[in-house]
C-alpha cells in the first residue's frame, strides 16, 4: 500500500481506531521524503495525535522529525502550517511563531491567509482541548478580520472552511454545552457568508446544509427546514447535485419530523432514498447509510 492509500484509509478509521491509526502513521512517517507526501501525512497526524488523542507533543515530535528530513530545498508551505499548529498546542508558542513566520515568508503576499489558516487550527485544537473560551476568543478575532479580509485574496475562502470545519467538529459532539452550542451557531453561520463571498453555488448548497444539521440538532425543526430548502433551491436553480440533494433531503425529513409532520417527512426521507439508492460510490452509500440510521424517523 502506498503513503498515499495508508493516509487516505486514515482519514476514514482514525476516529473510530486513533491509537491503530497512530501506531500505523508512526511506521510509514520515514516514507515522506517529499514535500507533498510530508504535508499530507502531517495534516492527519497533527489532527489525530492532537484532537483525538490530545497528545500534542507527539504531534509536534513527527511534525519536527518529518519536516527535518525533507532535503533542505524542499517547499515547506504545507509542512510548517502543521508543525507551527503542534508547536503551540504543545505550549512553545515561540517555535510556533518562529515556523509561522517562515511559513509567511515562503508566501508574503497572502499573509492574512496565513494567519487565518493558522489561528482556525488553533481554534479547533482548543474547542477538542476543552478550552472553549480561548477558542471562541480567537474565532471571534478571526470573524472581525472580515472587514479587510476582502483586500486579500483567499482570506474569505478561508475564513469560510475555517468556519464549515469548526462548526462540524462541535456538530459531531454527543453533547454540548451551551457555549458550545452558540459557537457551532456563529460558526456556522459564518461559513454561508463567506461562502457568498467566495464560494460557488454548490459551496453556498453545503452551507445551508451545514445549517440545516445544526439546527436539527438543537430540535429547531423549522429553522433547519428553512436552510435545507434553500439549498435544495440552489440545486434546482442551477444543475442536479444528487449526493447533495440527497443529504438535503435527509436533513429535511429529520427537521420535518421535529416539527411534527410526519407524512412530509416520510416523503422527503423517501426522495433521498430514492436519489441514493443511485449512489455508485461505496463509501457515500455508507456515508448516507450511517447518516440515515442517525436521524429519529419512524
Amino acid at each position: 500500500m502506498s503513503l498515499a492509500d495508508v493516509i487516505e484509509q486514515g482519514w476514514k478509521d482514525h476516529a473510530r481506531q486513533p491509537q491503530q491509526v497512530a501506531e500505523v502513521l508512526r511506521k510509514v512517517a520515514h516514507q515522506a521524503d517529499n514535500a507533498q507526501d510530508a504535508a499530507d501525512l502531517l495534516r492527519l497526524a497533527t489532527h489525530l495525535f492532537g484532537q483525538h488523542l490530545h497528545d500534542w507533543s507527539a504531534a509536534r515530535q513527527m511534525a519536527e522529525t518529518v519536516s527535518a528530513r525533507l532535503p533542505a530545498d524542499a517547499d515547506r508551505t504545507g509542512v510548517l502550517m502543521s508543525v507551527a499548529v503542534a508547536q503551540w498546542m504543545a505550549g512553545d508558542a515561540a517555535a510556533a511563531l518562529t515556523s509561522q513566520s517562515r511559513l509567511i515568508a515562503l508566501a508574503p503576499t497572502q499573509a492574512l491567509v496565513t494567519h487565518i489558516r493558522f489561528s482556525a487550527q488553533l481554534v479547533q485544537g482548543l474547542v477538542a482541548d476543552k478550552r472553549l473560551a480561548e477558542a471562541a476568543h480567537l474565532y471571534d478575532a478571526l470573524l472581525q478580520l472580515a472587514g479587510s479580509a476582502g483586500a486579500e485574496s483567499g482570506s474569505d475562502r478561508a475564513l469560510a472552511v475555517a468556519s464549515n470545519n469548526l462548526a462540524s467538529q462541535l456538530l459531531d459532539e454527543t453533547v454540548l454545552e451551551e457555549a458550545q452550542t452558540l459557537l457551532m451557531l456563529r460558526a456556522a453561520e459564518a461559513a454561508l457568508l463567506f461562502w457568498q463571498r467566495a464560494g460557488t453555488w454548490l459551496n453556498q448548497a453545503r452551507a445551508y446544509f451545514l445549517l440545516a444539521l445544526v439546527h436539527n440538532k438543537n430540535a429547531q425543526g423549522g429553522t433547519a427546514r428553512e436552510h435545507a430548502q434553500s439549498g435544495l433551491a440552489l440545486i434546482a436553480q442551477h444543475e442536479p447535485a444528487p449526493v447533495d440533494e440527497a443529504f438535503l433531503r435527509l436533513a429535511l425529513a429529520h427537521a420535518l419530523h421535529l416539527e411534527g409532520e410526519t407524512a412530509a417527512s416520510r416523503s422527503a426521507l423517501a426522495q433521498a432514498d430514492a436519489l441514493a439508492a443511485d449512489f455508485i460510490d461505496a463509501g457515500r452509500q455508507a456515508w448516507y447509510a450511517e447518516a440515515r440510521a442517525r436521524l429519529p424517523l419512524m
